[in-house]
C-alpha cells in the first residue's frame, strides 16, 4: 500500500508522509524527533470521506447493472439459457452481476496498490517487484492484512501502526479511483458485450451472467489492453503532477509494446486508420495490405504521433512545470497522449484532447488564489477524458462518420 526509499527515508512530494509533531514532515526531521505513539493521534480528518466516496463508488457501480439485469431477467429469457421467468431467477442472476462487481472492483483495487508502488519507486530507479513496502517514516515492514487495498488504511485510521505517522490519503483515493475505472469499463466493455465498442457489431446476448457462462475472449482482450492504458497513464499522471522524474526509457518501453501489441492481435483497434462513413460493422482495410499492418501497426503509429504532437500543445497551454532532474510537464502529457492514441487510434487524440483542455479551464476558473490553481494537475484530466472517450467510443465515431457525411455532402 505504501512504500519507502532504500534507508527508510521517505521520498519527496508524491511518497511523504507528515508528521504533526511539531509540524516536521516525516524523513525531514532531526536526530531528536520522536513520532508519537499512535495512541496520541485522534481519528484520521479524511477517514470518512474516503469511506464515503468508496461506498458510493460501489453501490453505483453495482446498482445500475444490477437493475437493468433483473429488469432484463423479468421480460424475457435469453436464448439458450435454462432457466425459468420467475422472481427467484431473476434474483439469481443479479446476484451473479453483484458478485461480478465486487471482484472487478477488488482485482482493480489491487491493481491500484500495486500502482502506488510503481509512483513511489519507478522515479528512483527501484525495482517495481521485489521489496517489500515499509512505513515512509519509520520504515517498519508492513504487514499482510494492513497492505489489503483501501481496507488496509481505514483500518489503521489513516497512520502507521507503529510510529503513528500520517499515511497519505493519496494511496487509498488511487486504489478507490483505478478499481472505479476498472468497473465502469469492464460493465461498458464486457457485461454489455461490447456495446461501446465502435463499427464491430455487439455481442448478442449480453450480460454478466453470459460473460460469466460463455467468455468472450477478444472483449476481455480489448478490455485488458484499455484498463493497460489507463493506469499507465494514471501512473505518469501522478508521478508528473508530484514534480518527479518519469524514466525515458520506461515511457519508450511503454509505447513500444503497446504500439506492437495489435501487430499481433489486430481486433485489439475496433477503428482502422481511415473510417469510411458509410462502414457499420466490420474492420474495413484494403484487401490488398495484411490486417497485422494496416489494422495494427498503422493504427498504432498514426495516434502515437499524433499524440505526441497534440500532447506537447496540450503541455504549452496548460503551463509548463520543469521538476528538478526529471522530464518537463509536457514530455509527461506527450507520453500519455501518444499513448492513447497509439491504443485508441489517432482520432481519439483531438477528442480527449480538447476534453482535457476545457476541463482544465474550467477547473481553473473556478479555483481562486494562485495557489489553488497550482495545486491542479491538468494530468488528470487526460486520464478522465480517457476514460470518457472510452464509454462513449461507438457514439463518438458515430458523430465523425456523420460529419464526414455532412462535408461530401
Amino acid at each position: 500500500m505504501f512504500d519507502t526509499e532504500p534507508g527508510g527515508s521517505a521520498a519527496p512530494a508524491v511518497g511523504s508522509v507528515a508528521v504533526s509533531s511539531g509540524g516536521v514532515a516525516a524523513g525531514m526531521g532531526g536526530a531528536g524527533d520522536v513520532p508519537r505513539p499512535a495512541a496520541e493521534y485522534g481519528p484520521h480528518p479524511r477517514v470518512m470521506v474516503v469511506v464515503r466516496g468508496a461506498i458510493v463508488a460501489l453501490a453505483i457501480g453495482c446498482a445500475w447493472p444490477l437493475g437493468a439485469l433483473v429488469h432484463e431477467r423479468l421480460q424475457r429469457s435469453p436464448s439458450g439459457l435454462d432457466v425459468h421467468d420467475d422472481l427467484a431467477s431473476a434474483v439469481g442472476i443479479g446476484l451473479v452481476g453483484v458478485g461480478w462487481a465486487v471482484w472487478v472492483f477488488t482485482v482493480g483495487s489491487m491493481l491500484g496498490s500495486f500502482l502506488n508502488v510503481v509512483v513511489h519507486r519507478l522515479p528512483a530507479g527501484r525495482s517495481v517487484v521485489f521489496g517489500r513496502s515499509a512505513c515512509p517514516s519509520c520504515g517498519t515492514r508492513i504487514r499482510p492484512r494492513d497492505n489489503i487495498p483501501i481496507l488496509g488504511w481505514l483500518l489503521l485510521g489513516g497512520r502507521c501502526s507503529q510510529c503513528g505517522a500520517l499515511i497519505d490519503a493519496r494511496y487509498p483515493l488511487v486504489e478507490a479511483s483505478l478499481a472505479g475505472f476498472c468497473l465502469a469499463l469492464g460493465f461498458a466493455e464486457v457485461a454489455s458485450g461490447g456495446v461501446t465498442l465502435p463499427i464491430r457489431e455487439p455481442h448478442d446476448p449480453a450480460g454478466v451472467m453470459w460473460t460469466v457462462l460463455h467468455p468472450k475472449w477478444d472483449l476481455i482482450g480489448i478490455y485488458a489492453y484499455h484498463v493497460a492504458c489507463v493506469a499507465l497513464v494514471f501512473t505518469w499522471a501522478i508521478i508528473a503532477a508530484g514534480a518527479r522524474r518519469v524514466p525515458v526509457g520506461h515511457v519508450a518501453s511503454v509505447l513500444l509494446i503497446m504500439g506492437l501489441l495489435p501487430a499481433a492481435f489486430p481486433w485489439l483497434h475496433p477503428v482502422p486508420l481511415v473510417v469510411p462513413p458509410t462502414t457499420v460493422a466490420g474492420a474495413a482495410f484494403p484487401p490488398e495490405h495484411p490486417a497485422w499492418l494496416w489494422q495494427g501497426l498503422l493504427v498504432s503509429a498514426a495516434g502515437m504521433l499524433l499524440g505526441g504532437v497534440v500532447g506537447g500543445v496540450f503541455a504549452a497551454a496548460c503551463g509548463d512545470r520543469r521538476p528538478p532532474h526529471g522530464l518537463t510537464t509536457r514530455s509527461a502529457a506527450a507520453a500519455s497522449l501518444a499513448l492513447m492514441g497509439a491504443v485508441l487510434g489517432w482520432q481519439a487524440v483531438p477528442v480527449v484532447a480538447t476534453v482535457a483542455c476545457v476541463s482544465t479551464a474550467v477547473a481553473y476558473r473556478w479555483s481562486s488564489g494562485v495557489g489553488r490553481r497550482a495545486a491542479i494537475a491538468p494530468e488528470f484530466f487526460l486520464v478522465l477524458a480517457c476514460v470518457a472517450h472510452l464509454v462513449l467510443w461507438r457514439w463518438i465515431v458515430a458523430a465523425w462518420s456523420a460529419a464526414l457525411l455532412t462535408l461530401l455532402g
